[in-house]
């Protein structure tokens, strides 16, 4: 067993689903934070950029096996990441398609390079998101790395909009159920017992709402249980641990069909339900894009 007793990263490092480096709740905050168009000067507004930028390569002869994206007070780093990751980022991109395909219109070597990129803000910056919540300071971040995409890789890109699937988390008849509600001092974390046996401590539903996209062919899911406290619970269900990304390696959930599928987990252990939704899934299309301009 694997037991995370800490917020935050840690949790979902815990659970073997940590994608990045830091813990981002998903609060639906779409396109009213993300700039309609893609090159800073054709807003009158000037869009924030990074005061420094570093682009390397990343080590030759190392196979890519993890990426660190890392938002710290005074700028970011993302260690291994590829061009196709950054855009994804700056454009707040939640189309499923786009975790094993290829954005429409761009070269293949934007899924096929990796980079480490090192940016530092100004000061006037770094006051400026001194106090700021974890949600602007994000979306402030994907302004700069817009900039920084135009600047470095020359990209030229405009953002189309289309119907996609989604899902909605509700209270299912007779629910919610077995989800207790956490003692005061109860230290939060998350146990993982295996990929798909996961135990809550005195967590908030968006802990569990982080790893369902991932059973969903990566379809967003917004929380409509009403429900704001922190619980104890546990969630046990047929999952293929080779679908679960993570430093942390977990034993394998059993696929003989003793367990449910997330669908009947969810609803016959904690009486919550997911029901089917369309919405406006953003996309991009690149017209124009270099590799990045030396240091």
């Amino acid at each position: 067993m694997i037991t995370v007793n800490q917020q935050g990263t840690r949790w979902l490092r815990a659970a073997g689903f940590c994608k990045v480096a830091i813990l981002l709740f998903p609060d639906l905050v779409y396109a009213s934070q993300i700039r309609a168009q893609i090159q800073a000067h054709d807003s009158e507004a000037k869009a924030p950029a990074f005061e420094i930028v570093s682009i390397r390569g990343h080590k030759p002869g190392y196979w890519p096996t993890f990426e660190r994206k890392q938002i710290t007070p005074d700028g970011f780093n993302w260690i291994n990441v590829q061009p196709q990751g950054l855009i994804t980022f700056a454009y707040d991109l939640r189309d499923p398609k786009l975790q094993v395909g290829l954005i429409p219109g761009a070269p293949k070597w934007i899924r096929s390079e990796w980079y480490d990129l090192r940016a530092k803000m100004s000061e006037t910056d770094v006051q400026k998101l001194k106090n700021a919540s974890s949600t602007a300071r994000e979306a402030y971040m994907r302004q700069m790395v817009q900039s920084l995409l135009a600047d470095r890789f020359s990209l030229k890109a405009h953002l189309v909009s289309k119907e996609g699937l989604a899902y909605d988390l509700v209270v299912a008849k007779n629910g919610p159920k077995n989800m207790n509600a956490a003692l005061a001092d109860e230290t939060p974390g998350i146990s993982a017992i295996d990929s798909g046996d996961l135990q809550y401590h005195n967590t908030p539903l968006a802990a569990l709402l982080l790893i369902l996209p991932q059973m969903l062919g990566d379809a967003p899911v917004a929380d409509k249980t009403g429900l704001t406290g922190n619980y104890d619970f546990e969630l046990k269900w047929e999952r293929d641990p080779n679908l679960m990304p993570g430093a942390v390696p977990l034993a394998p959930s059993p696929v003989d069909g003793s367990r449910p599928s997330i669908f009947k987990a969810l609803e016959e252990q904690l009486g919550l339900k997911l029901v089917p939704a369309r919405i406006p899934i953003k996309g991009i299309v690149i017209d124009y894009i270099e590799r990045p301009s030396p240091n």
